[in-house]
């Protein structure tokens, strides 16, 4: 059977004492009474906040001050897993990890429960060897998964050798800990009425033909949902100015949806600036006919079926007839998908 951390650790104390107790004259018992408890665990940093979706990291930081230190339990570290979950740093071990420092190579524990809201980790020094000084013990990367704020909180009791502790010589050198206020936020809402000029390039359509009509979608950045939606026909060079109503979020992604092209997304526009800014999209390509945002047999189907014709949706060139010129669109763009 693999015994557990905390045999490894007591099997490490007993071997030590017993030599120190040989070349001292000290019984165990009287060394045991001379563990000075000044060892600090601590998260850094102790609060942040970040948007909805969105990972930030805090380090796991140990300060021996200046004692030998064998290992590290954190048993545990515990987490709202409503608000935070932990993301994982190690894509080649199964299960969900954090990233283990240099101070201490030896990890003999590394679970987390995203469930529960846990993490446990435990390293070791080399056999025969101790870290002294101040540095990161492991790095949590965090997503925050919804709006709130955790508490991230070390499981302590002073001198309990059952939940976190520092082991010296003899037992538990862990003094204090220093928790954690972390918080996701959603973006604040805009409390103006603001205008932002969109600019549409579809492919193919010459400079001065661009006058096409669709719908504008706007985006929640950190969800993809949609949040409004303002119609549009742009004059002849791609152009259109949109009214923007107030209370829609300060930041979102654009989605234009134009019969006939594949959509491309336009990130992060501000709606807090009350210039009137330009939005200019990517070039759309052309040959998405049944707008199910793939070109494919299906929309070359429906070429096809105009082939000859002045039809205005897969006439692309927009010369007055549906031809060969227009079919290298649809060609080039065989399979391409949209947004």
């Amino acid at each position: 059977m693999i015994p557990t951390l905390q045999q490894v650790v007591s099997t490490l104390t007993a071997i030590f004492l017993t030599f120190q107790a040989t070349f001292t004259g000290l019984p165990v018992s009287s060394q045991l009474a001379q563990i000075a408890r000044t060892a600090t665990l601590t998260l850094s940093p102790s609060a942040t906040s970040v948007s909805v979706n969105n990972t930030f990291t805090a380090n796991i930081i140990i300060n021996t001050d200046g004692q030998g230190v064998y290992g590290v339990d954190i048993n545990r570290l515990r987490f709202n897993p409503s608000i935070l979950q932990v993301v994982d740093t190690d894509a080649g071990t199964a299960g969900v990890q954090i990233t283990a420092g240099s101070l201490m190579p030896m990890v003999v524990m590394n679970a987390i429960d995203n469930s529960g809201g846990s993490i446990q980790f435990s390293a070791l020094a080399n056999p025969g060897s101790t870290y002294s000084g101040l540095g990161t013990l492991a790095t949590v990367t965090f997503r925050a998964v919804s709006a709130g704020t955790s508490n991230v909180t070390f499981d302590f009791t002073l001198g309990s050798g059952i939940d976190t502790n520092v082991a010296g010589l003899g037992g538990d050198l862990l003094a204090s800990v220093g928790n954690a206020s972390y918080a996701g936020t959603v973006t604040t809402l805009s409390s103006l009425s603001v205008q932002r000029r969109i600019v549409i390039i579809p492919e193919g359509t010459p400079t001065n033909q661009r006058n096409m009509s669709g719908t504008v979608e706007f985006l929640n950045p950190s969800n993809g949902l949609k949040v409004f939606q303002a119609s549009f026909t742009a004059d002849s060079s791609g152009q259109y100015v949109m009214d923007v109503p107030a209370g829609l979020l300060s930041t979102v992604n654009f989605r234009p949806v134009i019969s006939g092209y594949l959509s491309r997304t336009l990130s992060n526009i501000d709606l807090r600036n009350t210039s009137v800014l330009d939005a200019n999209f990517l070039t759309l390509p052309a040959g998405d006919f049944n707008s199910d945002q793939l070109i494919n047999t299906l929309d070359f189907s429906y070429m096809n079926g105009k082939w000859g014709t002045n039809d205005p949706l897969s006439d692309i060139n927009r010369d007055g007839i549906v031809n060969s010129l227009d079919f290298a669109y649809v060609s080039n763009n065989w399979l391409l998908a949209g947004n």
